[in-house]
């Protein structure tokens, strides 16, 4: 049995998180009895074609918890990521997949830098995405100079329902992003360094020395940080359009 068939099992083992499995199942069957509608086709496509977002957030927040650290930061850098996709969309007149680039640039570089601090100076996560949320909160506000801007029909194709089933691109798209995370993690030797940075990193230190898990450390953090600059690029389908808001 693999290491990753064998963390799965025991990730659903009623010990380790059966119980939260049954706690949304009894939300599930409440909701079907106190409603006459929760059990639909309607309903389950609804909730998941407002996912994607969080799907895109919490792939990426999963690096940095399997590794150990926590990111104080991430909606604030979501908002800053949304807010340059907004100006430079609208304001800029900038196509989309350019702009949504450049956000996916700066989310990469908020990650970039809370995993040098991190790993080169071994500042405690909290502290080092505590001062990035302030930082990115503060560079929102001067980017939309404290407006809300909305894009429209410039993102409607990202959240518009597909033949099959009824499901939006954006959420096959963050499906296929949790997918690709899974085979990064399971079968690469960069999962497997994240796993063991997480697991022991002192043993990991004076086993192979500091330099490889700090390029991990530095890694998955700068992953985290691309992630939530791509999350503004997949909108709540159906739901409401892109909000550059002008705080987080």
């Amino acid at each position: 049995m693999t290491l990753a068939v064998a963390g799965w099992r025991r990730s659903f083992s009623m010990g380790y998180r059966g119980g939260l499995v049954l706690v949304l199942l009894g939300l599930c069957v409440a909701f079907g009895l106190i409603t006459d509608h929760f059990w639909s086709a309607v309903t389950f496509r609804t909730l998941a074609n407002q996912l994607p977002p969080l799907v895109i957030a919490s792939a990426g927040l999963t690096l940095v918890l399997i590794a150990g650290g926590i990111d104080l930061s991430v909606g604030s850098v979501l908002a800053l990521a949304a807010a340059v996709l907004g100006v430079l969309t609208l304001d800029q007149g900038l196509p989309l997949v350019m702009a949504a680039l450049v956000a996916l640039a700066v989310g990469g570089l908020c990650g970039a830098i809370n995993g040098a601090l991190v790993a080169r100076w071994s500042i405690p996560s909290f502290l080092v995405t505590l001062g990035m949320l302030e930082i990115a909160r503060g560079s929102t506000y001067l980017v939309t100079a404290s407006r809300t801007s909305y894009l429209g029909d410039r993102i409607a194709a990202l959240g518009a329902n597909l033949p099959v089933l009824g499901l939006s691109a954006a959420f096959v798209g963050s499906l296929a992003v949790v997918g690709a995370l899974q085979f990064i993690l399971s079968r690469t030797a960069f999962g497997r360094w994240v796993f063991a940075v997480g697991g022991n990193r002192t043993a990991l230190h004076r086993r192979r020395g500091s330099l490889p898990a700090r390029r991990s450390c530095w890694r998955w953090r700068l992953t985290f940080g691309a992630g939530d600059g791509a999350r503004p690029s997949f909108p709540d389908a159906g739901y409401s359009p892109l909000r550059c808001p002008g705080t987080p």
